[in-house]
């Protein structure tokens, strides 16, 4: 039996972008919080082949920076791509594109959801009931462990304590992506995407968007 299914390939879209911080807007007649995004601009300086290497792309590169804050090797890879020198560059697979190609934040004109990925907000070393939210012990008759994790094992069998047990430890710090972030405004002029909600990381924090 003939099938009369055929392939179909969708090139991906993806920038490099910075958390600027967040704000509240109008949007359908609703006031909504919104979170502000510079996308861009970013070079093309390489071209990923499968030939070479294994898988089709381009590697984008976001920021200018002097060539004294940014290492030799990358500083050569701008020169030899004709780009100002770049602070933070990095794959994206299926992406379209040629050497030296900019890239700003109007691809994403017309994409209605992108997912963003970065580092989450470092807090340090916390307890369990901040890190987990255990509720703690009881109150009442002078109780002094409020926020303390409690028991943690058995002398039974097998006495031990379990691996992956939640206690206290380092908090956040750690590569969070988040998926189907809705796209409120695009502005190619200021190089500005404008998103529903909060995003993972810190102010300043380097984002990875794709549509």
């Amino acid at each position: 039996m003939r099938s009369n299914c055929r392939l179909v390939i969708v090139m991906s879209k993806g920038i490099l972008g910075k958390k600027i911080g967040m704000t509240s807007i109008f949007h359908e007649d609703k006031f909504v919080p919104a979170t502000v995004i510079q996308a861009g601009p970013c070079y093309v300086v390489d071209v990923l082949t499968k030939e070479r290497n294994g898988y089709a792309g381009v590697k984008l590169g976001f920021e200018e920076a002097r060539a004294s804050l940014v290492n030799k090797p990358e500083t050569g890879v701008c020169k030899k791509a004709g780009v100002p020198v770049l602070k933070h560059m990095k794959e994206f697979r299926g992406m379209d594109g040629g050497i030296g190609d900019r890239i700003d934040v109007g691809m994403l004109d017309g994409v209605k959801s992108v997912t963003i990925t970065a580092v989450s907000k470092g807090k340090g070393y916390q307890g369990p009931v901040k890190r987990w939210h255990f509720a703690g012990w009881f109150k009442s008759h002078g109780s002094k462990g409020l926020r303390r994790v409690g028991a943690i094992g058995c002398r039974l069998t097998p006495g031990r304590v379990f691996k992956n047990h939640k206690m206290a430890g380092h908090m956040g710090c750690d590569v969070t992506t988040v998926t189907g972030i809705r796209v409120l405004a695009v502005d190619a002029e200021k190089n500005l995407l404008v998103v529903k909600g909060s995003i993972p990381g810190a102010e300043n924090a380097l984002l990875t968007i794709k549509a």
